[in-house]
């Protein structure tokens, strides 16, 4: 299990007449508990985890900044910027770390006419020394209200989908990814709800 306590505080300010930068960073602890009376070993003499409860606390901080205007949008955002080592067990097998995770992102939005925009964007995400991983979504939006689209992960999924807003205060949105890796053989897919509230307009 993973529990964590987090405070965040966020900045934003006007750039250009129609452009906004936002600053964000949080702060916290988190806690990691692994529960070794639930699992079951295939070795029972194997030292890396016994039949105990083992627990760590560590510091943790994230940060991003964000770009955006009516047309496009740039971010970048980082999480574990401390990369702390876990020390769950007590003799220390083990690399336990928390890797550094970094997440680019950028849209840009295309007016075809006065019902409809288009909206292609991309993520680029990734650990190092892990693998590298993209995602690249297009949407259409219609009225500023509904909207559909189809996102590709890479080496991972594809994703459907569809959302509603109402008066650009109330958000609902949905999402079904289609499993392509080898993880197919033991899902269905996986369904995400979102919904969301603005209690008022950045001026």
């Amino acid at each position: 299990s993973q529990t964590s306590v987090t405070g965040t505080y966020a900045y934003n300010f006007r750039v250009a007449e129609k452009t906004r930068l936002s600053l964000g960073l949080s702060v916290g602890v988190m806690q990691y508990r692994v529960d070794g009376t639930q699992i079951t070993l295939k070795d029972p003499a194997d030292q890396a985890l016994q039949y105990a409860v083992y627990t760590s606390w560590v510091p943790d901080a994230n940060f991003g900044v964000y770009l955006y205007h009516d047309d496009f949008y740039v971010g970048f955002s980082t999480a574990h910027m401390i990369s702390t080592k876990l020390k769950l067990y007590e003799p220390g097998i083990g690399i336990n770390k928390l890797k550094t995770h970094f997440f680019l992102t950028a849209g840009y939005i295309w007016e075809i006419n006065e019902n409809f925009k288009l909206e292609p964007s991309a993520m680029f995400k990734g650990s190092m020394p892990n693998a590298m991983q993209f995602d690249i979504n297009t949407r259409v939006i219609w009225q500023d209200m509904v909207w559909g689209g189809i996102s590709y992960r890479t080496g991972d999924a594809v994703s459907i989908l569809i959302g509603y807003s109402y008066e650009e205060r109330i958000y609902f949105g949905y999402s079904y990814d289609i499993t392509l890796s080898d993880l197919r053989k033991h899902n269905t897919g996986t369904h995400e709800i979102m919904f969301g509230f603005r209690f008022h307009d950045i001026k």
